[in-house]
């Protein structure tokens, strides 16, 4: 089986690649909707109220910090796992 399997780097290489692509367009997404809220709140020409701004602000800070930073984390923990079945993959069709 040697080498049969290296012959799919590439393919493998383009998969991680595909992925972090899509992870960051998905958090490249949230986190302009999150900023442009935080505009809206934030801005006296647009929507904003004393309390109604406080509390928008929380919930934003509250996504930020509890689904982002996770999410974006997972994101990374899924590519560091495909980079190392392919490793792995690729060592043992060395052997």
């Amino acid at each position: 089986m040697a080498e049969k399997i290296n012959l799919r780097e590439k393919e493998y290489q383009a998969v991680i690649a595909e992925m972090q692509k899509m992870h960051q367009e998905q958090i490249n997404a949230i986190t302009t909707v999150i900023n442009q809220m935080r505009t809206l709140v934030t801005r006296e020409d647009c929507f904003s109220a004393n309390l109604t701004s406080k509390k928008m602000m929380e919930m934003l800070d509250t996504i930020s910090g509890n689904i982002v930073k996770p999410m974006q984390q997972a994101f990374q923990n899924s590519e560091t796992a495909m980079a190392n079945m392919i490793t792995n993959v690729i060592e043992t069709d060395k052997a």
